[in-house]
């Protein structure tokens, strides 16, 4: 399982960010009816100013600069994922560390046949997205095997 090379996460994943952004948007614009309704004669049309910019960055631009900035490899000794669009950040997980594992998956994802890794430490939880459900299933498998082999040895 050595990896030297980063691991991209599945490209359907900027088709799941793409449908959350239409929910998303949705909501935003009854959201801005709601708020019009109510209060035409303070407000006029800022609410639907705002949904449609925020919709335009949830549907066209959020996707796919999130998927450019997700990546990750697994070592024997360690997990290291890079996310985030404002914020980069880069997480580094000792084997040694990790206590419990879950692979998890919602409606949309499912369609697309993705799941998502939740690593959890004493510390927190992390997780790596969109990842084929064959190849989460697949990291969780071999992390067991490490972090099993790191209970038994006390050492790698």
């Amino acid at each position: 399982m050595e990896e030297e090379i980063y691991q991209r996460i599945n490209p359907s994943a900027k088709k799941v960010w793409i449908i959350n952004g239409v929910i998303s948007s949705i909501i935003l614009f009854i959201l801005a009816l709601v708020v019009y309704h109510f209060s035409k004669h303070y407000v006029s049309f800022w609410p639907f100013v705002i949904a449609g910019m925020s919709s335009f960055l949830f549907i066209f631009i959020h996707p796919f600069i999130e998927y450019k900035q997700w990546s990750y490899k697994i070592t024997e000794e360690r997990v290291v994922y890079n996310h985030g669009i404002y914020y980069k950040k880069k997480s580094i997980i000792p084997i040694s560390r990790i206590q419990h594992l879950d692979i998890s998956q919602g409606p949309i994802q499912k369609i697309f046949k993705l799941s998502s890794v939740k690593i959890y430490t004493a510390g927190m939880a992390h997780e790596i997205v969109a990842i084929s459900t064959s190849k989460a299933e697949e990291i969780v498998d071999n992390l067991n095997k490490f972090v099993l082999k790191v209970d038994d040895d006390g050492e790698i």
